[in-house]
């Protein structure tokens, strides 16, 4: 013989998974939680072998997005300009030196921007970046590409 259930059985019912499922929150820690706060983020991007003089195109303050894809990452906050480095070989001595490449500079390009920072990633104004990241990047009358070298947050 079936029993019909009431009200106070289904009370019950609901308490017991009710019950069940904190228990299983509480014992099971709750999940994955990653701590995530908004920070300023400044990454640096090495970009090598640009003609003599490129640097002169950029400025502190230009806005800088992804060249492929639009994205809006921030602004430029410093600019370093080295010598292009090349390891040759050297054939008198039969050894491989590092030698200048005329006419060619490597631009040290810092970018700050608004960001978060968890405990899994960095991202910059939503796009997750990381070291040694390939960028292609663009700015007002210049475009360019290069890894991101370094990176921290304040």
């Amino acid at each position: 013989m079936l029993r019909k259930f009431n009200a106070l059985d289904i009370l019950i019912c609901v308490g017991i998974f009710a019950l069940a499922f904190g228990a299983a929150v509480y014992l099971g820690g709750g999940g994955p939680i990653m701590a995530s706060n908004n920070k300023t983020v400044y990454f640096t991007v090495e970009v090598i072998s640009l003609p003599q003089g490129f640097h002169e195109k950029i400025s502190i303050g230009d806005t800088i997005e992804d060249s492929s894809k639009g994205y809006y990452y921030g602004v430029v906050y410093g600019i370093e300009v080295e010598p292009t480095v090349m390891v040759t070989l050297d054939s008198v001595n039969q050894q491989m030196v590092r030698a200048e490449v005329p006419k060619r500079e490597t631009v040290l390009l810092t970018v700050k921007c608004d960001g978060t920072e968890s405990d899994a990633e960095i991202q910059a104004n939503g796009q997750v970046i990381k070291i040694g990241q390939k960028m292609t990047i663009k700015g007002k009358g210049y475009a360019m590409g290069g890894f991101i070298l370094a990176m921290w947050t304040e």
